[in-house]
């Protein structure tokens, strides 16, 4: 018979920090609860080592990059500690890449020196959480319209006056007026965006501006892979 796989060192300790911040509650029921918890437990098992895979895998490379930082540093480190097992949590509760991408982001950069205070990390991965991944869309769109629009092959619109609207409706045509004016209510109730309608008038230069508040740009560069911004 194959050898079962090794973990490798940095797993096996993200695995240990994670594990200690999550206690485990046993089942107790029915026959048919019993087995029902051991179905799902094997998906939930299956998803948080999936999890786990993915993060060893990049903060190895993290480490690889970033001269100091070590799995001994990161056992040291409060806010990497408190971010870890919270993040792990959710990501047993979702199948959706893009919320896993930004999870696994914000662990990886709650590891790294200047990361946000605990208090400031706690509010930005509840909203990693209550967001969906169309409200990560749209915040994408409003930091930056055009680089947004460059980065997917899109030709930004020729427009003398016009509103947000039809800057959205272009990028995103399978929505609903209704729909990304929500997305826009909730990520405004947040202050994640400084704008709250997508419909008022504006030049055609003005539609290029960003709309995302600071604590927009913080959340957006929390969630965000700093392997892409760290220099080989």
């Amino acid at each position: 018979m194959e050898e079962l796989p090794q973990k490798s060192s940095t797993r096996e300790a993200i695995e240990t920090f994670a594990e200690a911040g999550i206690s485990l509650v046993p089942f107790f029921g029915s026959p048919f609860a019993v087995a029902f918890s051991a179905v799902v437990g094997r998906s939930f098992s299956k998803r948080r080592d999936e999890w786990f895979q993915s993060v060893a895998t990049a903060l190895e490379s993290l480490i690889e990059r970033v001269e100091g930082l070590t799995i001994e540093k990161l056992a040291e480190n409060n806010l990497f500690l408190d971010s870890l097992p919270r993040a792990t949590r959710m990501a047993e509760s979702t199948h959706q890449s893009e919320k896993l991408d930004a999870l696994r982001n914000a662990v990886l950069n709650s590891a790294l020196p200047g990361s946000p205070d605990a208090d400031t990390q706690t509010i930005l991965l509840n909203y990693v959480e209550d967001l969906t991944p169309s409200h990560l869309q749209l915040m994408a769109l409003l930091n930056n319209p055009p680089v947004f629009y460059q980065q997917r092959g899109m030709a930004w619109p020729q427009l003398s006056m016009g509103g947000m609207s039809h800057i959205v409706e272009q990028a995103f045509p399978l929505w609903q007026r209704d729909f990304s004016d929500q997305l826009l209510r909730e990520l405004n109730s947040r202050g994640l965006v400084g704008i709250s309608s997508l419909h008022i008038t504006q030049s055609g230069s003005g539609l290029a501006n960003s709309t995302t508040t600071g604590l927009g740009r913080t959340f957006l560069d929390f969630i965000s892979n700093p392997l892409s911004k760290i220099q080989e």
